[in-house]
């Protein structure tokens, strides 16, 4: 069977782009035939992946303007149109690439699966950026009117694509690869850089955002402090908004450590070598980082919002109110301080890992197999 999937960006810190990823290495594994569609890529495949790479200008301003207006580039949006006609199966992660979806469907009936990641919400951003953005929302739900189905990351996502475009969509959790995320990974290695030694880690791993609530989780580190003066804060990630990264230095003292960007071979260490992982995100389509985590048997900690319920219970970590930073540093404190609780939450979650989040693509090859319908 041969597969395009088509995704606007392959980059390393991204959750979308590091799923379209994996997705085609497991395809391919599969026995498919596997195209990988992109505007721009720093990712390399595997071998037997071929690669369409379609191009953007690299001025970051310019490339928002060319995703949004993208279907006005009718000579790449032919020349890509016909080479997708030749395939079983189109998978598409994101607008724009879902125009090209939706066109080559609307033209020559290849099949379309849109696979549903939801896209940020607009309350952390300015004026600009939230016409920019509903703009694009509005091209998004357009442009999957077609598919003949849809795959949501998570039962919140489910609900939120239908409230938003009336469709259904069919639940696949992504997928974790537990032969490279798991509790076996050496420890020291990341303590030993950074000179951490035995001090209590707390990690966090994902871009440096406002929706990511980090203003918040160092808020709650502060008052972890008071009680536990050796516990350091690890944020791994790349600051993509200046601004809020400055005001972030600002609050932070020489116990919160920002890595920034890291290679996505490196990331089993820092998991490794954490105590425990601590979300404060204002919003989550799934949370991709929360998952690796209990793959490596860590506890976590996270407000409850969107789809955290569905990854964490009672016995893996706690949930608490969404900006409540004296719980959330509270739950920090317990787990840090009982030793064997955080055992508990992490072999617990290490299970739930196994049992719920490695079948994905597997899901998706027997949707293929028996046909999209």
């Amino acid at each position: 069977m041969k597969v395009a999937i088509l995704t606007p960006t392959l980059f390393e810190y991204s959750g979308i782009d590091r799923v379209a990823k994996k997705q085609s290495e497991d395809l391919i594994h599969k026995g498919c035939k596997v195209t990988v569609f992109a505007l721009q890529s720093e990712i390399k495949l595997d071998n037997a992946i071929n690669m369409e790479i379609i191009g953007m200008s690299r001025n970051t301003f310019f490339q928002r303007i060319y995703r949004l207006l993208f279907p006005l580039d009718f000579i790449k949006s032919i020349k890509y149109i016909k080479k997708l006609k030749n395939y079983d199966v189109i998978i598409s992660h994101h607008y724009p690439m879902n125009w090209l979806a939706y066109m080559t469907k609307k033209l020559y009936g290849v099949r379309y699966i849109y696979h549903h990641h939801p896209l940020m919400p607009t309350f952390s951003l300015g004026y600009i950026q939230r016409i920019y953005l509903n703009i694009f929302y509005f091209m998004n739900k357009v442009t999957v009117k077609n598919a003949d189905l849809v795959l949501s990351i998570s039962n919140f996502a489910r609900e939120e694509f239908k409230k938003c475009t009336g469709m259904d969509s069919i639940v696949v959790y992504n997928k974790i690869d537990m032969t490279r995320f798991n509790n076996s990974i050496n420890r020291q290695e990341i303590r030993m850089k950074y000179s951490l030694e035995n001090s209590p880690i707390i990690l966090f791993i994902g871009q440096i955002h406002p929706h990511k609530g980090l203003h918040l989780l160092i808020e709650a580190f502060n008052i972890v402090k008071e009680t536990i003066p050796d516990a350091k804060l690890l944020i791994v990630g790349k600051p993509p908004l200046k601004g809020y990264f400055r005001n972030l230095k600002k609050k932070s003292n020489s116990s919160i450590i920002f890595t920034g960007f890291i290679t996505d071979e490196e990331l089993p260490s820092y998991y490794a070598a954490s105590d425990v992982y601590a979300s404060a995100s204002l919003w989550e389509g799934f949370n991709l980082p929360m998952v690796e985590a209990m793959a490596h048997s860590k506890p976590v900690v996270a407000f409850n919002i969107g789809p955290h319920e569905e990854i964490i219970n009672l016995d893996t970590g706690f949930l608490v109110d969404k900006s409540d930073c004296e719980a959330f540093a509270q739950a920090l404190i317990k787990i840090i301080n009982e030793p064997d609780l955080a055992a508990r939450m992490g072999h617990a979650g290490y299970k739930r890992v196994k049992e719920y989040f490695t079948s994905s693509t597997e899901n998706i090859i027997q949707i293929l197999e028996n046909g999209v319908n």
